[in-house]
C-alpha cells in the first residue's frame, strides 16, 4: 500500500484538483491530510473529503512542513510513502508508476518525478531544464513529489526535526543509501506561486547560501534565522522555497 502525505496550509483552491486525481487511481493506497491549521477553510474542506473518501485520514499540527510530514508518517500503514506537495498536479497514474518503478528495479529505495512548472514563459522553461540537471546530481526536493519505502525511510532515521530543508536533508541520506529513481511519465507540474512577483535573482542567491550553511553544519534553528532575516533585508520569499 501507498500512504500518500500531504502537509496543507491555506491550500483551498488547489488541493480538491489533486485529491479528485489520487483517488481515480485503482492502487491500493490510504490519503493522510495534515493541515497546519489553516485559515482560509482548507481544514474544513479537507474534513468533507474525509467524509467522502475512507481512505482519507485528517489530522491537524502545528505549522510547519517537516513537523507536518512527520505526524503524518507516524499514522502511515503502507510499505510505500510518498510525500506530496498540496499544491501539486499529478495525473491519476502516478501511483501506479511508483509501485512499477519500485518492483521493476528490486534495489531503488524511492525517488521522485520529473517536475514542471507548467508554464510557457522563459523563466518557467529554464527551471524545468534546471530542475532536470540537478536531478542528475541526486539533487531534488519535496515539490517534486519524493517516494521512498517504509524500510528505507526507518533504516535512514526518517525525517529530522529541522524548521527548514527537511527535504534537501532527506534526500541527501536517500542518495547516499540505496538507488533512486527519477519517474519520468507523468511529471508533476508545480505551482509556480513561490515565482510570483518575487526577484528570482534573490531567491536564487537565497537557495544557494542556504544550501552552503546546510554543508557547513549550520543547525536548523541556525538556518531558520538565516532564512526569516533574508526575507526581513530583501524581497519576501515564498513560503515554499524548494530549500
Amino acid at each position: 500500500m501507498i500512504s500518500i502525505i500531504i502537509p496543507t496550509l491555506n491550500e483551498t483552491t488547489t488541493l480538491p484538483f489533486l485529491v479528485d486525481s489520487l483517488m481515480a487511481s485503482t492502487v491500493n493506497k490510504e490519503l493522510i491530510m495534515v493541515d497546519g491549521h489553516s485559515q482560509d477553510g482548507t481544514w474544513e474542506k479537507i474534513l468533507l473529503l474525509e467524509k467522502q473518501h475512507p481512505t482519507i485520514q485528517a489530522i491537524q499540527s502545528t505549522p510547519g512542513r517537516g513537523q507536518q510530514l512527520r505526524q503524518g508518517v507516524q499514522m502511515a500503514q503502507g510499505d510505500i510513502l510518498f510525500f506530496l506537495h498540496a499544491d501539486s498536479q499529478l495525473d491519476s497514474t502516478a501511483l501506479g508508476a511508483i509501485q512499477e518503478t519500485l518492483t521493476q528495479d528490486p534495489t531503488s529505495i524511492g525517488g521522485n518525478f520529473r517536475l514542471s512548472f507548467g508554464e510557457a514563459r522563459p523563466f518557467y522553461r529554464f527551471m524545468n531544464r534546471f530542475y532536470a540537471w540537478i536531478r542528475r546530481f541526486g539533487l531534488y526536493y519535496g515539490d517534486s513529489g519524493i517516494f521512498m519505502t517504509r524500510q528505507a525511510y526507518d533504516d535512514i532515521g526518517g525525517l529530522k526535526d529541522l524548521p527548514i530543508m527537511e527535504d534537501y536533508d532527506l534526500v541527501r541520506r536517500m542518495e547516499q543509501y540505496g538507488n533512486t529513481q527519477c519517474i519520468q511519465t507523468p511529471i508533476l507540474t508545480t505551482s509556480t506561486r513561490r515565482f510570483e512577483g518575487k526577484n528570482t535573482l534573490q531567491l536564487f542567491w537565497l537557495w544557494g547560501k542556504m544550501h552552503v550553511l546546510y554543508a557547513l553544519g549550520a543547525s536548523g534553528p541556525q538556518l531558520r534565522q538565516h532564512y526569516e532575516n533574508k526575507r526581513i533585508e530583501s524581497t519576501p520569499t515564498p513560503h515554499d522555497l524548494p530549500v
